[in-house]
């Protein structure tokens, strides 16, 4: 299975998340709200995601800056779910290490 939560990051158990992706219980999961938001932008002394947990160690976690609710163009919401649709088949088809655009959490993008 894999989950993904767009809506509030306390809708998602933050210790069974991180459980189920460290067990492999769940293949993966994708979040574009956090429990904890950076303070600032420019820091990188803040962990995006959780004050207790290291979300950022697990390569089944696809992070995103809280941008599902924007509306674009129709054009471009189109290439947006196209583009997310050749992610999740990565992710079916060959696991999370073939997934494209992958972030580098030590670059920090």
């Amino acid at each position: 299975a894999v989950l993904v939560n767009v809506g509030r990051g306390q809708v998602v158990d933050e210790d069974a998340l991180y459980e189920a992706l460290s067990s492999g219980q769940l293949l993966g999961a994708g979040v574009d709200c956090w429990y904890k938001y950076p303070t600032s932008v420019a820091s990188r002394q803040c962990t995006p995601v959780s004050d207790r947990l290291d979300f950022a160690s697990l390569p089944n976690l696809v992070l995103s800056p809280h941008r599902a609710g924007a509306v674009g163009l129709p054009r471009t919401e189109q290439a947006r779910m196209h583009c997310l649709a050749k992610l999740c088949n990565a992710a079916v088809e060959g696991g999370v290490w073939t997934m494209p655009n992958r972030v580098d959490m030590a670059k920090g993008y």
